[in-house]
């Protein structure tokens, strides 16, 4: 990348068509650096997902502190809907700074996902609850996007399996990982708003 922004900054500017080519040119190779650049992060944060640490944790505070984070994700016309919980102060077992990377990597799948197929506005739904019958807490990712194809559903959570065009198959997997990590399990469906449904599923403390 650097070695590219020096040509650029050694154009003589004498030639119009030279300087279109080699601005283009330029522009392809920082695209294609800062692929690999996303691609080499992800690949570290697969390799090192850290040991859970399991505690005693609200949900509603691992929720909370993840809009205040992360609710730029929803912002211009596009809709981050967080729904009130429906029993509140239910307390999990879990590690709330991991936690809080699952619903980075569903959101962020979601939104991309939603631009790659042209919806607007994109719309991501996160709710909680109790699973029925079960000592097992839920957080429900939900969003209006293409979905996943019932014969992908089993797949969708292998590392580097993804459909996107610039998507490196381990955002999933990483959540599929930590949950598992949790004693939990992850329940893929579709959403009443017409996409993906993830049911992240936790043993409530007690």
């Amino acid at each position: 990348q650097l070695a590219v922004q020096q040509l650029r900054e050694k154009d003589p500017g004498q030639d119009e068509r030279f300087s279109r080519l080699l601005r283009e040119s330029v522009e392809i190779v920082e695209d294609e650096v800062e692929s690999l650049r996303r691609m080499v992060t992800s690949f570290s944060q697969f390799a090192k997902v850290p040991e859970v640490q399991i505690e005693p944790v609200e949900l509603d505070r691992v929720v909370d502190e993840f809009e205040r984070a992360y609710g730029r994700l929803g912002e211009g016309g596009d809709h981050l809907d967080l729904i009130p919980p429906r029993e509140p102060g239910l307390i999990v077992l879990g590690d709330r700074q991991l936690l809080k990377q699952v619903l980075v990597n569903l959101v962020e799948n979601a939104t991309l996902s939603i631009a790659e197929a042209g919806i607007e506005p994109a719309h991501v739904r996160i709710s909680t609850g109790r699973v029925r019958g079960r000592a097992l807490a839920c957080v429900i990712v939900e969003d209006n996007g293409p979905g996943i194809a019932v014969d992908r559903r089993e797949r969708v959570f292998e590392p580097y399996e993804t459909t996107r065009e610039r998507g490196t198959g381990l955002g999933l997997a990483i959540v599929k990982k930590i949950i598992l990590d949790h004693g939990g399990e992850v329940v893929l469906g579709e959403s009443e708003l017409g996409g993906a449904r993830f049911e992240l599923r936790i043993p409530i403390a007690g």
